[in-house]
């Protein structure tokens, strides 16, 4: 019994530490910053977590580069990936966890 207790429980977290989706190519819009928690959100693309809107929390270790790479992009029209953890805020957001070009 306690072998099939410890098994499950190791199953079920290698199941719950799923890897980082990612989106198909599209160029940015929206990008902007909403409050005094700093966190940043960007439309890009429809489909992923029930909307086009993806955030960038203020306290993720790469904010600044990520954010650069957002912006850049969305002012030269270019197109990027977005790596994205979960959804959050009632499931309509992206959690972003990286960005890179196609």
């Amino acid at each position: 019994m306690r072998k099939n207790l410890l098994f499950f429980l190791l199953a079920v977290s290698i199941v719950a530490k799923a890897d980082p989706a990612v989106t198909a190519s599209a160029v940015p819009e929206n990008l902007h910053i909403y409050s005094e928690a700093g966190n940043a959100y960007v439309d890009h693309m429809k489909g992923y977590c029930g909307s086009s809107r993806f955030v960038l929390y203020a306290d993720h270790p790469k904010f600044d580069a990520i954010f650069s790479l957002l912006l850049a992009a969305q002012m030269s029209q270019k197109e990027v990936i977005l790596r994205f953890d979960e959804c959050m805020n009632r499931e309509t957001q992206g959690k972003l966890v990286g960005v890179y070009l196609p």
